[in-house]
């Protein structure tokens, strides 16, 4: 879910682009080089980039989803790309006052009845496997 978020946000095509998130993922890309997931049992991931820091352990790179407040697991992060996709609410303070719509929460206020809406709705829609 993070290699798809990491950037689709910075696209304008996409359905969650975010032009505050836009440079963002224009930065990344200016060193980052690739992804090779090599295994899925055990997950193993190699990342290619060309980014340098002193301390080692900024090196090493996590492709688990991660909010501001930390990581953020996929089945709730796609919650936030339904609302965010379909204009209810937005990831950033400054794509929601753009749109005139709630910055989302995960914790408290008017984001949590529009996820719940959402939620309801993906579980009531069948899904082939």
């Amino acid at each position: 879910m993070r290699m798809i978020i990491r950037f689709d946000v910075g696209k304008p095509e996409s359905a969650i682009y975010d032009e505050a998130l836009a440079p963002q993922v224009d930065a990344f890309l200016s060193h980052f080089k690739g992804v090779v997931i090599e295994s899925t049992d055990p997950l193993v991931i190699t990342t290619y980039d060309d980014i340098i820091y002193l301390d080692a352990e900024y090196l090493v790179t996590s492709w688990f989803p991660y909010c501001d407040q930390g990581t953020c697991p996929w089945h709730t992060f796609v919650l936030g790309a339904i609302a965010d996709a379909k204009g209810e609410l937005a990831f950033s303070t400054d794509k929601a006052g753009a749109k005139s719509v709630d910055w989302m929460s995960f914790i408290a206020g008017p984001s949590l009845a529009i996820l719940k809406a959402d939620l309801d709705t993906q579980i009531m829609t069948p899904r082939s496997l």
